[in-house]
């Protein structure tokens, strides 16, 4: 059963963070999994005792990127001092929605066989610091508008942007209001602009091809 995330790893030292998200096929949140940044990866399993992770929220992979899109966009966290994430899922470093033609997937296929996993994912898996709470604790984490990693600063912010938006309490998914959804030309699909960046417009299979 896939239980795809999205996550918040927080430096205790300097409060900076770096969100992202988990949502392959058959993931969870205790599967051992760090991080998509190599670079917070390496600064994690250097010094474990100085970062915490937060899940944010669970859901369908569909969604979870979506949130975290919407997230990273809302906080502008490429562009954010107290940010380690280098994009906003629009672009440059992001590679979702990515369709691997066969002959990239055989080659791909045939490098990774017969690799063993890193130590990295047995050493996150013990000291996974959601490894021994139970269900309650989990669930009270996944509330972000109770999340305590946030300052204040940030909190202003973000609830300044959902004002704009039009979001009401416990309404996290703008993709979903009317005058955040597009229309794909190619195939009559109404969405937000999320997936519709990722899965339609250019890249809609429905597209003629010249």
């Amino acid at each position: 059963m896939t239980q795809a995330f999205l996550y918040r790893w927080s430096q205790k030292s300097t409060g900076k963070w770096y969100e992202g998200s988990r949502t392959k096929k058959n993931c969870h949140i205790d599967d051992g999994y760090v991080c998509s940044s190599k670079t917070v990866r390496k600064m994690i399993l250097e010094n474990p005792s100085d970062w915490e992770r937060t899940i944010l929220v669970i859901g369908t992979p569909t969604y979870i990127r979506d949130l975290e899109s919407t997230r990273l966009q809302m906080l502008d966290a490429k562009n954010s001092s107290m940010s380690y994430n280098m994009h906003n899922n629009d672009g440059l470093y992001n590679r979702l929605g990515t369709i691997h033609s066969d002959v990239t997937k055989n080659k791909m296929s045939k490098t990774r066989t017969g690799r063993k996993r890193p130590d990295q994912s047995k050493f996150m898996f013990d000291n996974n610091p959601m490894k021994n709470k139970d269900v309650a604790n989990k669930i009270s984490i996944l509330k972000t508008k109770n999340n305590p990693m946030h300052n204040e600063e940030t909190r202003k912010k973000v609830s300044e942007t959902r004002k704009r938006m039009g979001l009401s309490a416990g309404y996290n998914n703008p993709s979903l209001l009317p005058q955040y959804q597009m229309t794909c030309s190619h195939c009559s699909k109404t969405m937000g602009k999320g997936p519709f960046v990722r899965w339609h417009g250019n890249n809609c299979k429905n597209q003629q091809k010249s």
